[in-house]
């Protein structure tokens, strides 16, 4: 889960400032606004580094219960 604190205060795409964590693509992304974006980006790059492969898709299965 990329957002716990957001789905704590009921913010399923939200994080704790209030901000959609699903639309931000961009590679210049403020850390003080998106910590766990930052997070994120750095263990895609690590396990890249690992497998010395690229990454062809990261899926993001889940559901609503509303």
């Amino acid at each position: 889960m990329v957002n716990p604190d957001g789905v704590i205060l009921g913010n399923y795409r939200s994080n704790l400032a209030g901000f959609d964590l699903n639309r931000q693509f961009k590679n210049n992304i403020q850390t003080s606004i998106f910590p766990e974006l930052i997070a994120y980006f750095d263990l895609m790059k690590h396990i890249k580094s690992l497998f010395k492969e690229n990454i062809l898709a990261f899926i993001d299965l889940h559901g609503h219960s509303i």
